[in-house]
């Protein structure tokens, strides 16, 4: 595509709608370099915006302005070309490379290998087996920063600002967005406009804004502002932490000021491993469904050595060989003779054993369990909500369709009550969004929705 949009056009078009063509009208009339800083700012926070993986915000895409480069890890490193956001890597047979942190891979934390991390302009090997070698070639997958616009004729978005062909801006859907966004900026630097004017613009830039968005980054903007992620991966703590943030409208400097990230991680596997127990608990056990969700079954085998249960949520449920439930039965109920009649076994720890009367079962007897296996614990970003192994999105059954917006909301209200003074309003709206999400989840897994409200 050819683009022909240039500062010239934003600028006269922001211009004309701000009734502020007439000579003299104003002096930001004739100060065009301000206007010119302004709308550079605006483009580039936009490539930046663009350019976010789906991992972090919502956004199934994040390359409409994406190009590749071949870098090669000449001594293990590599400097980068100039990118707005950290580039993606794929190896010479297009497997994806995780993209990590110096501090993970010393701490452990650090997803398996193949994985960089970067530093600066540079990117380095993880240094473990199996990650990128010293003379291995890697596809980065970024997007460029637009040249600086400084003149009336530059080009939007070109990377040479001279130059048309150097541009992909898609003008059809941008143009209004930046001219609305320059509108407001002459308004609110006039200081003598009428601030219904001014809440006219902001209407415009979240609309057209909207539409760009849609367009670029593959979003659905009713379904972000009801916090709910749709680019179909499997929930991580960082989809959770960064859509909670976004919906309290603080800083990420400001979160840091409230909570640090292992006070989060330990918030939310609390909101997790809590859930996945009611989950598991069925109605004739106290809970409030099936119990059934996230139910999976495996196999034991009674012997003289008592073998290990599975890390469940619940106690399991046992059946025998014949299909015939095996009541779970407590010590001290067998001494004093008012345990369930036979077939019974003892769950004592983490171990099953026969309950050892005439009817139980006996070693070498082959038990069913039927249980919910407990999640493991949150402790980094790329962990997966709900996963049973450690780094295996496939080990989850996480409802995310319904689950997101809940799990999203409750850690919005913790961060929220955290701020010395929270308005009141976003938090109104936090726990209203809490009460819809919860009954929603609490009808798909089958849990108490007043449960799922109730603030720890």
């Amino acid at each position: 595509m050819t683009v022909v949009t240039t500062v010239a056009h934003i600028l006269d078009a922001a211009i004309h709608k701000s009734l502020m063509n007439d000579e003299g009208r104003s002096p930001l009339v004739g100060n065009e370099i301000d206007i010119i800083i302004e709308l550079d700012r605006i483009v580039k926070e936009f490539y930046v915006d663009a350019a976010r993986p789906p991992s972090a915000g919502s956004g199934e895409r994040n390359d409409f302005f994406g190009e590749t480069a071949s870098v090669t890890l000449v001594g293990g490193t590599k400097v980068l070309p100039v990118a707005t956001w950290t580039p993606e890597f794929k190896n010479a047979s297009g497997a994806r490379i995780h993209v990590t942190t110096q501090a993970a891979i010393l701490d452990s934390l650090a997803p398996p290998a193949p994985a960089v991390y970067v530093q600066k302009d540079a990117v380095f090997t993880g240094g473990r087996t199996g990650d990128p070698g010293s003379t291995d070639v890697l596809t980065a997958l970024f997007t460029a920063p637009p040249g600086t616009l400084t003149l009336r004729g530059d080009f939007i978005g070109a990377d040479t600002p001279a130059t048309a062909s150097t541009s992909f801006w898609p003008e059809w859907a941008g143009n209004r967005y930046l001219i609305a966004s320059i509108g407001k900026y002459l308004a609110v630097r006039d200081g003598i406009r009428d601030p219904t004017e001014v809440a006219v613009y902001d209407g415009e830039i979240s609309a057209t804004r909207e539409i760009l968005l849609a367009l670029v980054r593959g979003i659905n903007i009713a379904k972000r502002r009801s916090y709910v992620r749709i680019e179909g991966a499997n929930t991580t703590v960082e989809d959770i932490m960064f859509q909670a943030i976004a919906s309290i409208g603080v800083s990420d400097a400001a979160i840091d000021q409230l909570a640090d990230q292992n006070e989060i991680f330990l918030y939310l596997d609390k909101i997790i491993q809590n859930f996945y127990t009611m989950a598991a608990t069925p109605q004739e056990l106290g809970g409030f469904g099936s119990g059934d969700y996230f139910m999976t079954n495996s196999t034991l085998t009674i012997a003289a050595t008592p073998p290990a249960l599975p890390n469940a949520s619940f106690v399991p449920i046992l059946v025998d060989a014949a299909g015939t439930r095996v009541h779970v039965v407590k010590q001290i109920e067998l001494a004093k003779g008012i345990a369930e009649l036979a077939p019974a076994a003892v769950v004592q720890g983490n171990t099953l054993q026969t309950a050892g009367r005439s009817g139980d079962p006996i070693a070498a007897d082959v038990i069913t369990l039927y249980y919910t296996l407990r999640p493991v614990k949150l402790v980094k970003l790329g962990d997966f909500i709900g996963a049973t192994t450690v780094d295996d999105a496939t080990t989850t059954k996480w409802p995310e369709y319904v689950g997101d917006r809940w799990l999203v909301a409750r850690l919005a209200l913790y961060l929220a009550t955290k701020i010395p003074e929270p308005s009141q309003a976003v938090v109104g709206r936090i726990q209203k969004d809490i009460e819809e999400a919860a009954a929603a989840l609490a009808q798909v897994v089958g849990v108490s929705a007043t449960r799922l409200t109730a603030h720890e």
